[in-house]
C-alpha cells in the first residue's frame, strides 16, 4: 500500500509539472514561445513528411524530485511513434545518483545532509552528476528504436533508460553552476565501504560561461529548443529566415523622394551560421543605388559581429558623406536588433 501511495504521488505530482509546462502561455512549445523573436521555415519545409513530429517542453518546477517524476511519467506514458521530445529542465541544489550507484561511495552525505542540497536516485544509469539553476538538464525522448548508441554522443555527463518501447537519453550541460558546492557534494568522505555498485568516473568540468561569459542559463536554453526544432534527424542544419520591421527615422524624410510606408524590411536566411540569401526593403532615395546591401551581406557569418561587419563594408564606400553615415549607422543599428534577438 505504501508503495503504491508513493506512485501515485510521484504521479499527480508529474502531472502537475506536465500541467504547467503544457498550459501556461510562457511554455507552451517552445516554437510559439519564440515566433515573437524571429520566425522560422514550417515544419513541412524543413523536415520530410516521414520524420516524427518535434515537440519540446520546459518544466516550470525547479524540484528534483518533481522533475524526474515528470521524466519518468513522460517515459511511460507518453506515445513516441510520430513524435520526439525534448524536455529541458533545471533544479535546485541536489546530487542525482545513478540507478545503480552507493550515495555514500558518490557523494558526501553528511555535507548534504547540513546543506541545503537534496540527494535523489534517477532510473536511469550512469554516474553521479550535481545541479543547481546554472544548470541545464535535456532529456531526448524517442521510440526505442531510435536509439542508436554510436550517434548519442557525449556533450556532457550522459545516460539513458531503454524500455520495451520507448527510450530517453539525458544529459546535463553546466552553464554556471557554483563549482565550489559541486565538488564539495561529490567528495565522498566515506572510508571502508565494500560496494559492488557502479563506480563514477572523476572528470574535470568547467562552466559554459567560463568560455564564454556573455552567454546565461536562459539564452542557451532556448537556444537548444530551437536547434532541436529545426535540425533533422540526419543532423542536418534546417537553417532558419528572420524578419523585421524598422520604422524609419523623421530626420532622414527631407532626402527621400517617396515614403508609401517610412519602414525598412529586413529578412536573412541563414544556414550553417552564414547568411544565404538577404532581402531588404528600403524606402525609395534613402541610399544611393550604389549601396548593394545584400550583396554586401550574403556570405557574412551570423552573430553578434554582423552589425560591425555590415556597417564597415557600408562605410567603405560611403566617401565621408555625414548624411550617409547617419543612414548607414541606422541601418547598422537595425541589423544589431535584428541579431539582438536571435543570437
Amino acid at each position: 500500500m505504501a508503495l503504491n501511495l508513493v506512485g501515485m504521488a510521484l504521479k499527480a505530482s508529474a502531472q502537475r509539472a506536465l500541467s504547467l509546462t503544457v498550459n501556461q502561455s510562457a511554455c507552451s512549445s517552445i516554437g510559439q514561445w519564440g515566433s515573437r523573436h524571429l520566425s522560422t521555415r514550417s515544419e513541412a519545409q524543413i523536415y520530410p513528411q516521414t520524420e516524427p513530429v518535434r515537440q519540446v517542453f520546459i518544466s516550470q518546477s525547479s524540484d528534483i524530485f518533481t522533475n524526474l517524476a515528470l521524466e519518468d511519467w513522460l517515459y511511460r506514458h507518453h506515445d513516441f511513434k510520430r513524435r520526439h521530445l525534448l524536455l529541458l529542465w533545471r533544479n535546485d541544489p541536489c546530487v542525482v545518483i545513478g540507478r545503480h550507484q552507493n550515495p555514500w561511495t558518490e557523494s558526501n552525505v553528511p555535507y548534504i545532509r547540513n546543506s541545503d542540497v537534496d540527494l535523489a536516485r534517477r532510473n536511469s544509469g550512469g554516474g553521479t552528476v550535481f545541479h543547481d539553476m546554472g544548470n541545464i538538464n535535456c532529456t531526448f525522448f524517442t521510440q526505442r528504436s531510435e536509439y542508436h548508441r554510436k550517434h548519442n554522443l557525449d556533450i556532457s555527463g550522459t545516460a539513458a533508460k531503454l524500455g520495451k518501447d520507448n527510450a530517453y537519453h539525458h544529459c546535463t550541460v553546466l552553464v554556471d553552476v557554483n563549482e565550489c558546492v559541486l565538488h564539495e557534494a561529490l567528495n565522498s568522505k566515506a572510508t571502508g565501504v565494500e560496494t559492488r555498485a557502479t563506480q563514477s568516473v572523476r572528470v574535470p568540468v568547467k562552466n559554459v560561461c567560463a568560455v564564454d561569459p556573455s552567454v546565461d542559463v536562459e539564452s542557451l536554453q532556448e537556444s537548444l529548443g530551437w536547434e532541436f526544432l529545426r535540425t533533422s534527424l540526419d543532423g542536418q542544419d534546417g537553417g532558419m529566415e528572420i524578419s523585421k520591421r524598422f520604422d524609419l527615422p523623421e530626420k532622414f524624410f527631407s532626402s527621400v523622394c517617396s515614403v508609401n510606408s517610412p519602414e525598412i524590411v529586413v529578412e536573412l536566411e541563414v544556414n550553417q551560421g552564414t547568411i544565404q540569401n538577404v532581402r531588404i526593403q528600403l524606402p525609395f532615395g534613402l541610399l544611393d543605388a550604389d549601396f548593394d546591401i545584400s550583396t554586401l551581406m550574403h556570405g557574412l557569418p551570423f552573430g553578434a559581429d554582423l552589425p560591425r561587419l555590415v556597417e564597415d563594408r557600408l562605410l567603405a564606400q560611403s566617401h565621408e558623406d555625414p548624411a550617409t553615415r547617419d543612414k548607414i549607422e541606422f541601418l547598422a543599428n537595425c541589423v544589431e536588433k535584428l541579431t539582438r534577438d536571435v543570437v
